[in-house]
């Protein structure tokens, strides 16, 4: 049955920490950013953010769809892993430009995976008290 006190409890959570892993990718971006400017300053920041936005999207199918059961279905593992390969290669590829995007420089990648890490360990440990709660 869904309480509409749990449920606003739960969105305010995770949209809390959805925003903590927002604003620590501004602050990656700054970092890996530093050196170039203008256009390309921009067309980086707009790559950066979409790979991190599908990424941690995909988490979150990850680590909150399972729900009590540490299984995740196939369909989902696939979902994640298409968002995967899609948010790290298409920066990459001839379609970029188009999209206003650019290859991201290599240490962008490394605090991505900093970033991605916490927010996962985060949002596991936000989920459990969630289900503990519950």
């Amino acid at each position: 049955t869904l309480r509409p006190r749990d449920f606003l409890r739960f969105i305010t959570g995770f949209g809390v920490l959805n925003a903590a892993a927002d604003l620590a990718t501004f602050g990656v971006l700054a970092l890996a950013l530093r050196s170039t400017a203008g256009a390309a300053d921009e067309a980086a920041f707009h790559s950066g953010w979409f790979t991190e936005n599908l990424l941690t999207q995909a988490l979150v199918m990850l680590l909150l769809r399972t729900g009590r059961a540490p299984r995740t279905p196939g369909p989902v593992r696939w979902a994640v892993a298409s968002l995967t390969v899609v948010g790290i290669l298409l920066p990459l590829t001839p379609v970029a430009r188009p999209l206003g995007m650019t290859p991201l420089p290599p240490v962008y990648y490394a605090l991505l995976a900093a970033v991605l890490a916490l927010y996962a360990v985060a949002l596991t440990a936000v989920k459990r008290r969630y289900l503990r709660e519950a």
